[in-house]
């Protein structure tokens, strides 16, 4: 069963992860790489498509999400390829729907996403601390988003259900 992080838990993780030293960044970014290798694939294989700063803002997601779910006690499976891929095609063709209208705003993309709230926090963050230009187009918003909204998906997707106590 799929399940989401509270949107306080990816702020408080979020915290934690910016008051890392680089050495327990670098520390916690190799576990990232062996609990989620294909995610972490995935991410890299982006970076043909992406500026630098933007993957290292898909790994600060990735991390942020996985850390929010393990400060809940929610344990994660590795997300699979095949799961990654459904996403990806899940996605793209959800954005292909919105993009094919003739105006799209922010609110639209964050509207129609899974975990609308994640995903306008994480742009947020991005917007604040990664964009470097003043302004970027809709186009490479609607990139950054689309492949937000399938880490964070993957990621919630790969939780495993645990009994109510």
């Amino acid at each position: 069963m799929s399940q989401k992080p509270p949107s306080d838990l990816l702020t408080a993780a979020i915290d934690t992860i910016y008051r890392w030293e680089n050495d327990e960044y670098n520390k916690n970014a190799e576990l990232i790489l062996e609990e989620q290798p294909y995610l972490m694939r995935f991410i890299l294989s982006l970076t043909e498509d992406f500026e630098e700063q933007d993957i290292e803002f898909f790994v600060l997601a990735l991390m942020s999400v996985q850390l929010g779910f393990k400060m809940r006690g929610i344990p994660l499976n590795t997300a699979e390829p095949e799961a990654i891929e459904k996403r990806v095609k899940s996605t793209v063709e959800r954005y292909d729907e919105l993009d094919a209208r003739e105006e799209v705003s922010l609110d639209d993309i964050f509207v129609s996403a899974d975990n609308p709230r994640v995903l306008n926090q994480l742009f947020d963050i991005y917007y604040e601390d990664f964009l470097k230009e003043d302004t970027i187009g809709m186009a490479e918003v609607m990139n950054i988003l689309l492949t937000l909204e399938i880490v964070v998906g993957s990621v919630e997707g790969s939780t495993i259900e645990t009994p109510n106590e």
